[in-house]
């Protein structure tokens, strides 16, 4: 079953794009994504939830055997890790699931209370981790981040940025033409 987001504020309207002084619209795709970190970072179905973007927050999820909160604590993309304490009043069987970054290749772990989790994890799919969740439980998610380069684009493969996880760093001197690169 696929995983549903939380209904906007717009119920499910979205804008297609900003009107400019001339009258013009454009795409809305940057203030529209940056909007939407709120309504995207967590996803559920009646099987579990989903963290979608690690990001400082807090979820309060509602469900037939009572709330769940899960806050989590991140200093990601900068640090390797991100944090999730699992809140209730009792315990719940259901499924965190964890986004694996498409870039993140290899040296992914998962861990529940200290305990590294066997489950399956494969770049651009969530790994999830089914269990009874308890009061205080402790999600912690560890990424490698090797640095490692990447082509600017296919029509410049011998012009790379240098890469840690998803951030990329750009040097360009500005007082030599790269060749071809107007």
């Amino acid at each position: 079953m696929a995983a549903r987001s939380i209904t906007p504020i717009t119920e499910g309207r979205r804008p297609s794009g900003i009107s400019t002084a001339r009258g013009r619209v454009v795409p809305a795709r940057t203030p529209q994504v940056i909007s939407d970190y709120g309504i995207s970072a967590y996803l559920w179905d009646r099987n579990g939830v989903y963290v979608n973007l690690y990001i400082p927050s807090e979820l309060r999820w509602r469900r037939d055997d009572g709330t769940v909160t899960l806050t989590q604590e991140t200093a990601y993309p900068l640090d390797d890790r991100s944090t999730i304490m699992v809140r209730m009043s009792s315990s719940q069987e259901f499924a965190i699931s964890l986004r694996i970054p498409k870039w993140a290749a290899q040296g992914v772990k998962i861990a529940v209370n200290g305990k590294d989790q066997d489950v399956d994890i494969r770049p651009g799919r969530f790994a999830s981790v089914r269990r009874s969740w308890a009061d205080q439980d402790r999600i912690e998610i560890r990424f490698a981040m090797p640095l490692r380069t990447l082509p600017i684009n296919a029509q410049h493969p011998n012009v790379v940025a240098l890469m840690r996880g998803p951030l990329m760093y750009v040097s360009l001197n500005p007082w030599v033409e790269t060749a071809g690169a107007r």
